[in-house]
């Protein structure tokens, strides 16, 4: 650096420091659907901590885990698994279940959606406010062995996080394309 003004100085430091730290920003690489590098926690959803669990999402599967198709390229399963708020933390939803059991006021309101298989364009909607995804985290596994997916993983299923904070309640609505038939998925839920 000898003979560089002061100003390229610090424009080189400022490059240096920002591609240092540039890596930890992203949440993964992802090349083939396998994971090359990964920064888990990078703005997961969380209220005062707690953050939804894999161990939950365990029991809210079917019981007959042959629904979930692990040999197809498309989606093969996909449901509101949570809804998150402020008032309440985390709240699971069964399968099949049409509205949630209590009232979920406050100012945060998340929605996460578990999906098994590739897809495209998760959306969501809650009293027809569209929303796309805030942060998707990566699943490897079978149905009976998911877990948060490793460097050199393929992953196979993806949690899908929704920010519908400044409602209370309504229709919610979630949909995603599969990259197979059926090329069409959907879920819905009353949030009380």
């Amino acid at each position: 650096m000898v003979g560089m003004s002061m100003t390229r100085k610090a424009l080189y430091a400022l490059l240096t420091v920002t591609l240092l730290f540039s890596e930890a920003l992203l949440a993964a690489t992802i090349k083939d659907n396998t994971v090359i590098n990964i920064n888990r926690f990078a703005n997961r959803p969380s209220f005062q901590g707690n953050e939804f669990s894999l161990n939950d999402l365990q029991s809210l599967l079917p019981n007959n885990k042959h629904q979930i198709n692990t040999s197809k390229q498309g989606i093969s399963y996909f449901e509101v698994v949570s809804i998150g708020s402020s008032q309440l933390g985390w709240m699971n939803v069964a399968q099949s279940q049409k509205a949630t059991e209590l009232d979920h006021e406050g100012k945060q309101l998340l929605v996460v959606v578990f999906q098994f298989g590739k897809g495209h364009s998760a959306q969501a909607s809650l009293n027809g406010q569209e929303k796309s995804t805030v942060h998707s985290e990566y699943i490897c596994g079978h149905a009976n062995t998911l877990h948060f997916c490793q460097v050199g993983e393929k992953i196979t299923a993806w949690l899908h996080y929704f920010d519908f904070s400044g409602q209370e309640h309504g229709h919610l609505n979630v949909t995603s394309y599969s990259d197979s038939h059926p090329f069409y998925w959907s879920d819905s839920l009353y949030i009380q």
